[in-house]
Protein backbone atom coordinates (compact mmCIF):
# COMPACT_ATOMS: atom_id res chain seq x y z
CA UNK A 1 0.00 0.00 0.00
CA UNK A 2 2.82 2.41 0.76
CA UNK A 3 4.24 2.21 -2.77
CA UNK A 4 0.88 2.98 -4.34
CA UNK A 5 0.26 5.79 -1.89
CA UNK A 6 3.67 7.33 -2.63
CA UNK A 7 3.00 7.10 -6.37
CA UNK A 8 -0.35 8.85 -5.96
CA UNK A 9 1.28 11.56 -3.83
CA UNK A 10 3.94 11.97 -6.53
CA UNK A 11 1.23 12.49 -9.14
CA UNK A 12 -0.40 15.07 -6.88
CA UNK A 13 2.86 16.96 -6.56
CA UNK A 14 3.19 17.01 -10.33
CA UNK A 15 -0.27 18.48 -10.63
CA UNK A 16 -2.63 15.65 -11.48
CA UNK A 17 -5.45 18.19 -11.19
CA UNK A 18 -3.97 20.02 -14.20
CA UNK A 19 -3.89 16.93 -16.40
CA UNK A 20 -6.66 18.24 -18.66
CA UNK A 21 -4.67 21.41 -19.37
CA UNK A 22 -1.58 19.28 -20.01
CA UNK A 23 -3.40 16.98 -22.44
CA UNK A 24 -4.95 19.96 -24.24
CA UNK A 25 -1.62 21.77 -24.56
CA UNK A 26 -0.37 22.21 -28.10
CA UNK A 27 3.21 21.53 -26.98
CA UNK A 28 3.14 19.14 -24.03
CA UNK A 29 6.91 19.15 -23.68
CA UNK A 30 6.92 22.92 -23.26
CA UNK A 31 4.08 22.58 -20.74
CA UNK A 32 6.20 20.21 -18.64
CA UNK A 33 9.30 22.40 -18.91
CA UNK A 34 7.32 25.51 -17.91
CA UNK A 35 5.73 23.67 -14.97
CA UNK A 36 9.14 22.47 -13.76
CA UNK A 37 10.57 25.98 -13.99
CA UNK A 38 7.56 27.42 -12.16
CA UNK A 39 8.04 24.81 -9.44
CA UNK A 40 11.69 25.84 -9.14
CA UNK A 41 10.80 29.54 -8.89
CA UNK A 42 8.06 28.97 -6.29
CA UNK A 43 9.71 26.29 -4.14
CA UNK A 44 13.46 26.07 -4.62
CA UNK A 45 14.54 29.61 -5.45
CA UNK A 46 13.33 31.08 -2.13
CA UNK A 47 15.70 28.70 -0.32
CA UNK A 48 18.99 30.46 0.32
CA UNK A 49 21.46 28.07 -1.28
CA UNK A 50 25.16 28.55 -0.58
CA UNK A 51 27.00 30.55 -3.21
CA UNK A 52 26.27 33.64 -5.28
CA UNK A 53 22.51 33.74 -5.99
CA UNK A 54 22.95 35.75 -9.19
CA UNK A 55 24.94 32.88 -10.65
CA UNK A 56 23.45 29.76 -9.06
CA UNK A 57 19.72 30.50 -9.35
CA UNK A 58 19.68 31.09 -13.15
CA UNK A 59 21.91 28.05 -13.65
CA UNK A 60 19.64 25.79 -11.59
CA UNK A 61 16.52 27.22 -13.22
CA UNK A 62 17.88 26.37 -16.66
CA UNK A 63 19.00 22.92 -15.51
CA UNK A 64 15.53 22.24 -14.10
CA UNK A 65 13.94 22.99 -17.48
CA UNK A 66 16.48 20.90 -19.38
CA UNK A 67 16.04 17.92 -17.05
CA UNK A 68 12.25 18.15 -17.20
CA UNK A 69 12.39 18.21 -21.00
CA UNK A 70 14.70 15.20 -21.11
CA UNK A 71 12.51 13.30 -18.67
CA UNK A 72 9.48 14.04 -20.86
CA UNK A 73 11.36 12.89 -23.97
CA UNK A 74 12.44 9.66 -22.27
CA UNK A 75 8.93 8.87 -21.07
CA UNK A 76 7.52 9.52 -24.54
CA UNK A 77 10.01 7.03 -25.99
CA UNK A 78 8.91 4.42 -23.47
CA UNK A 79 5.17 5.14 -23.72
CA UNK A 80 4.60 6.85 -27.08
CA UNK A 81 0.83 6.38 -27.39
CA UNK A 82 -0.37 6.72 -23.81
CA UNK A 83 -1.00 10.49 -23.81
CA UNK A 84 -2.75 10.51 -27.16
CA UNK A 85 -5.07 7.71 -26.04
CA UNK A 86 -5.78 9.49 -22.77
CA UNK A 87 -6.46 12.79 -24.56
CA UNK A 88 -8.79 11.02 -27.00
CA UNK A 89 -11.04 9.79 -24.19
CA UNK A 90 -11.95 12.63 -21.79
CA UNK A 91 -13.96 10.21 -19.67
CA UNK A 92 -10.73 8.39 -18.84
CA UNK A 93 -9.24 11.60 -17.46
CA UNK A 94 -12.30 12.20 -15.29
CA UNK A 95 -12.13 8.60 -14.07
CA UNK A 96 -8.44 9.00 -13.25
CA UNK A 97 -9.11 12.17 -11.29
CA UNK A 98 -12.06 10.62 -9.43
CA UNK A 99 -9.93 7.60 -8.53
CA UNK A 100 -7.16 9.84 -7.29
CA UNK A 101 -9.48 11.94 -5.12
CA UNK A 102 -11.13 8.80 -3.70
CA UNK A 103 -7.74 7.28 -2.91
CA UNK A 104 -6.49 10.50 -1.32
CA UNK A 105 -9.61 10.73 0.84
CA UNK A 106 -9.20 7.14 2.01
CA UNK A 107 -5.51 7.68 2.73
CA UNK A 108 -6.38 10.71 4.87
CA UNK A 109 -9.11 8.81 6.73
CA UNK A 110 -11.98 10.78 5.15
CA UNK A 111 -14.93 8.77 3.87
Amino acid sequence: MTGLYEWMRFLAVLGVNNIKAFLAAEDRRAFVVDAARAFYVQVVEPIDLPGPDKFIDPLLLEATGVLAGRLYDGLMKLFPDVLDKLAASPGAVDELLASYHKFESQANGVS
